[in-house]
């Protein structure tokens, strides 16, 4: 670890930072450094297990506060008692996990201004790739495939030609936010226009942002992801892949890790896709590349969550198993000015071994992952992009 980043506040809780400690706890241990890991928590977490485990922690008083609209606040998205805390904890560093401030670029501002490191995307990658829209295009420059599309936003009038043109079933998209809003499927003889007002009116209100794209929707694929790892040195990993193919609503319900059933062929290509495409974007975090892959073992489609998703905790111990590092531990690598190697220098690749899987539905890894029983209902679960 760089010797500018010694203290590291945990912007989560529960999970997430309990993840985020047991790495840097390893970490310290490899290096022989005095990284210390600091806990912010509100009053109902005082007793929680993260709170125990971290080597110094802060209370931000209670969990929710009335904001000067008079609505109720997480205490983890107050920007004034976040960074009064960092200051009185004297911290060097956040480490933001998922939610709360991991995708909110003023606050990466302040954090600067402040001269405290924001393990995490700078402010300008959050606001390049927090659109669908921009991240497309810059897949597109990268060489990385993606399924036909509009280009660019469409109108309400323009919605029947793009249509017409890409050819039913198409997906209309919201190019902001995510978990499945402002998503509609449009088939043959459907009231587009309904559909378009639908989603734009929708993505609105979740998002403030209406603006809307349309692309060919991929019947039967999978929804396979790679994580991925960056530094300022211009070094990009794929640590591992996972399948997130099992969904409802567009909300994923099982993820595991490798995924089943894919080539070694179509595993290289993702992997060299994906790490174009984030050498492309120039990010200097620990991300995800979404991507659909049909039957016939082809890419279509891709998306770039800006924050480490909260959806893959076994997913990432998957790839940790395959690639040898814990999904926590490259942001905070990329800190001191390098994830490293992959394999380390000398060192031979290392196969895959191992699976993981979970149940996003309560949240439980599940081990070992049945493969063929993931596989059958995958398969009863079809989706398209």
């Amino acid at each position: 670890m760089g010797s500018e980043i010694r203290r590291i506040a945990i912007l989560n809780r529960a999970e997430a930072a309990t993840r985020a400690l047991r790495a840097i706890r390893e970490l310290r241990a490899e290096e022989g450094s005095e990284l210390v890991g600091i806990a912010l928590y509100t009053e109902p977490d005082a007793t929680a297990p993260f709170v125990r485990e971290a080597d110094e922690s802060l209370s931000l008083g209670p969990a929710l506060r009335a904001s000067a609209g008079g609505a109720m606040r997480p205490a983890y998205l107050d920007h004034d008692r976040v960074l009064a805390a960092l200051r009185a904890m004297r911290a060097d560093a956040v480490w933001p996990g998922w939610g709360f401030l991991a995708e909110d670029p003023s606050f990466v501002e302040k954090l600067e201004a402040a001269e405290i490191a924001f393990l995490g995307p700078s402010a300008n990658t959050m606001r390049r790739l927090g659109d669908k829209i921009t991240s497309k295009l810059i897949a597109e420059a990268a060489r990385v495939p993606v399924s036909p599309w509009s280009g660019g936003p469409v109108t309400r009038d323009a919605l029947p030609g793009w249509v017409a043109g890409i050819g039913a079933p198409v997906m209309l998209k919201a190019t902001a936010g995510g978990g499945g809003r402002g998503i509609r499927m449009l088939r043959d003889g459907d009231d587009l226009l309904a559909a378009f007002d639908s989603a734009e009116s929708e993505a609105a209100n979740a998002f403030g942002d209406g603006t809307l794209f349309v692309e060919k929707a991929i019947s039967g694929a999978r929804h396979v992801e790679v994580q991925m790892a960056a530094d300022r040195h211009g070094t990009v990993l794929a640590l591992g892949l996972r399948d997130c193919s099992v969904q409802r609503k567009h909300q994923k319900v099982v993820e595991e890790g490798p995924p089943p059933g894919l080539s070694e062929g179509l595993v290289k290509q993702l992997r060299e896709a994906s790490i174009r495409l984030l050498r492309e974007a120039s990010r200097q975090a620990l991300g995800d590349r979404d991507g659909g892959v049909d039957v016939a073992g082809e890419q279509h489609g891709v998306s770039l969550p800006v924050a480490e998703g909260a959806e893959h905790g076994a997913g990432r111990r998957a790839g940790a198993r395959e690639d040898g590092r814990r999904g926590v531990e490259p942001p905070l690598l990329a800190a001191a000015g390098s994830v490293g190697e992959h394999p380390p220098r000398g060192a031979p690749a290392r196969a895959s071994h191992g699976r993981a899987a979970r149940d996003r539905g309560g949240r439980r890894p599940i081990w070992p992952a049945d493969g063929a029983g993931w596989a059958a209902a995958r398969m009863a679960s079809p989706r398209g992009y």
